[in-house]
């Protein structure tokens, strides 16, 4: 991860670290939580971000990593 999204609790709880990374906006951690997580996890997490703004690009950021990991997994 780029960012220590768990630097203060190294429990964090699986849901609320997804929380983190999603309101972090970093598409690169964005994406490696997809990876980790699966898609279905993550997307169901957006809607416990916040901030309307925040929402819609985490969740555009989400399509774009889902599409990206989908497209080389089909590759591969």
């Amino acid at each position: 991860m780029a960012r220590p999204y768990d630097w203060s609790n190294r429990n964090m709880p699986q849901n609320a670290f997804i929380v983190s990374v999603l309101n972090g906006g970093s598409l690169q951690d964005i994406a490696k939580c997809v990876r980790y997580f699966g898609s279905r996890q993550v997307v169901s997490r957006l809607n416990d971000v916040d901030d309307p703004l925040l929402h819609r690009i985490a969740a555009r950021k989400v399509g774009n990593a889902v599409i990206a990991i989908e497209s080389a997994n089909a590759k591969a």
